[in-house]
């Protein structure tokens, strides 16, 4: 068997990777008490993505992805619940095992509270969680000449319990070829319409909603309402793919 870390070969049985004179069964070792390496078809590799790890250097490194044109790094980053470390993308987050990496924005909800994936000075996938709630809305529209407005509602009538929270909502787009700007006006929850102005598209649009009480509507009030419009010219076109409202700091 080679002994690819240092060049040399070692006698072991078929499928066994080899490493200063020691055989390894398939599977994931540490070497030199330092780093973890994965046997795997009897060659030594650092961690693929989404894989166990430990530590950075456990993670496979730029130049490592022959049939790969794009050159990045993998580290190794936290699960939200902290329950295990990944191997990421610079920039992403881990879930957990067999989950996989995902972007930056990405919101996912555990029993302690909401997480959302963040990167730090290094840029290095973090999650940044927090007691909130979130309200999701799916939809996937496609804004043309003929489409050229949208409607959507976040129900928060079942948090009236709650005496106030610090509301952002989070709404994504894919630009298609359009580069003209949008209108989003947003209903809080009071029936009050907020000031809308005319805005670049972009990827992802943030909006600060400031302090607001969920129970504070008179009656059955208990919605954040957005409407979304564009100029959208015969040949052009742009996609929305959903709005995260997040509330956070409950109490």
């Amino acid at each position: 068997a080679e002994d690819n870390i240092n060049n040399v070969y070692y006698c072991c049985h078929h499928g066994e990777c080899a490493f200063n004179g020691q055989c390894y069964s398939e599977g994931i070792h540490s070497l030199g008490g330092s780093e973890n390496w994965k046997c795997l078809n009897g060659k030594w590799s650092k961690l693929d993505r989404g894989e166990e790890c430990e530590r950075d250097n456990d993670c496979k490194y730029e130049g490592e992805y022959e049939s790969d044109l794009r050159e990045y790094n993998l580290v190794c980053v936290s699960s939200p619940d902290r329950s295990g470390k990944f191997c990421c993308e610079e920039g992403k987050c881990a879930i957990g095992k067999g989950y996989g990496c995902v972007e930056h924005g990405y919101v996912i909800k555990l029993p302690t509270g909401i997480c959302v994936c963040d990167v730090d000075a290094s840029n290095k996938g973090i999650w940044k969680c927090i007691n909130s709630e979130i309200r999701k809305d799916y939809s996937r529209v496609l804004f043309t000449k003929e489409k050229s407005s949208y409607f959507a509602d976040f129900d928060i009538s079942d948090l009236e319990v709650v005496s106030n929270a610090n509301a952002k909502l989070y709404l994504f787009f894919d630009k298609g070829n359009y580069g003209g700007n949008i209108r989003i006006s947003v209903t809080d929850q009071n029936g009050n319409s907020l000031p809308s102005e005319n805005q670049n598209i972009e990827n992802k649009i943030e909006i600060d909603l400031g302090n607001i009480n969920p129970g504070s509507g008179n009656g059955e009030i208990g919605e954040i309402k957005i409407e979304i419009s564009s100029d959208v010219a015969e040949d052009e076109y742009f996609l929305y793919l959903g709005a995260v409202l997040v509330l956070d700091n409950l109490s």
